[in-house]
């Protein structure tokens, strides 16, 4: 798929199709289809240590101890920030879902915050990433990447070429030679 929007919508059909009784919306189950997948591919080790009810302390994953990781009521690997003490934000913003940086689903959600945002940046794409809820370990250089490839802002962040003029040569400088006729 080349488009976020497109994987999700043909997702939730699927699974609208498979499960016509059960209640809930087909978009986020989509997503949270996808957000599983990504997860399993890339965090197995983290994942397994989350899922064992004996966590050993002496045996934790660098990532799980430095981000503060859980798993939540679905079986989403979510990251605890200290965000988390403000009232202000929701769930999502308050433990957000960690996606790895190299998976396809990241960079279709990249792109699609990207032009969600109308290509302001990598800052602010990075921003609208957390706010939408998800957290990507070195999201800044994911981000980065993926706009190296947009034609837009190749367009816009361009430089211009330089071109010394070169001096100009009065003509009476010339020398005009003439072929040698034997």
């Amino acid at each position: 798929m080349s488009n976020y929007e497109q994987l999700l919508r043909i997702t939730s059909y699927l699974f609208k199709f498979c499960s016509r009784l059960k209640a809930g919306n087909p978009k986020k189950k989509a997503l949270k289809y996808w957000v599983k997948i990504a997860q399993k591919e890339y965090f197995s080790v983290e994942l397994d240590f989350l899922q064992s009810s004996a966590n050993i302390t002496n045996n934790i994953p660098p990532l799980v101890s430095s981000l503060n990781l859980f798993l939540d009521l679905m079986g989403i690997i979510r990251s605890r920030r200290r965000i988390s003490k403000c009232l202000y934000f929701d769930f999502d913003v308050h433990n957000p879902i960690l996606l790895p940086k190299e998976h396809r689903f990241t960079s279709l959600l990249i792109k699609h915050c990207h032009l969600k945002i109308q290509h302001l940046g990598t800052g602010t794409t990075v921003n609208y990433l957390r706010e939408q809820g998800f957290w990507i370990p070195r999201g800044r250089s994911a981000v980065k990447t993926e706009l190296s490839s947009c034609n837009i802002c190749r367009k816009y962040t361009a430089f211009k070429l330089k071109i010394e003029h070169s001096t100009m040569v009065v003509r009476k400088t010339l020398q005009h030679n003439s072929p040698n006729l034997l």
